[in-house]
């Protein structure tokens, strides 16, 4: 399956947005991204420089980690990439505009690992559910 750019204008720069307001609100400063094609956000909080990757759910509906469904959160794999300049992972909730987010150095631990057929792509992916105690849940 090709990437969908339908999918990724529809969703990308509100998802996006909502993580910028909520930095924002938390005293971050946004710093230019230079690579359009690497991590998504860079931020700024008392002279540290945070990195955030963003995705947004369409597909679960959630505000919490009470209501959650699963005991895990799935991470996608290929955003291992960018470990090695630990980074923060958001997932929003389409519907709801909850966040749920994990640091990389919790989420690419190999007791997390898992790789699953996906038919959508058809192809196996790699996948890391982590426990949901283990993320941070915004409302």
């Amino acid at each position: 399956m090709k990437f969908d750019w339908e999918q990724y204008n529809k969703w990308d720069a509100w998802g996006k947005d909502i993580i910028i307001d909520w930095l924002s609100s938390k005293g971050h400063t946004m710093v230019h991204n230079p690579d359009k094609y690497g991590i998504d956000l860079y931020s700024d909080y008392k002279g540290k420089l945070y990195l955030w990757e963003v995705e947004v759910s369409t597909r679960h509906v959630w505000t919490c980690e009470d209501d959650y469904k699963s005991e895990a959160v799935s991470f996608l794999g290929r955003k291992k990439k960018w470990a090695e300049w630990p980074f923060y992972y958001c997932i929003i909730c389409s519907a709801t505009e909850s966040i749920v987010l994990c640091s990389s150095s919790v989420i690419y631990k190999p007791e997390y690992k898992q790789e699953r057929y996906v038919v959508s792509r058809d192809c196996v992916d790699v996948f890391y559910h982590v426990p949901k105690e283990l993320c941070r849940w915004i409302r």
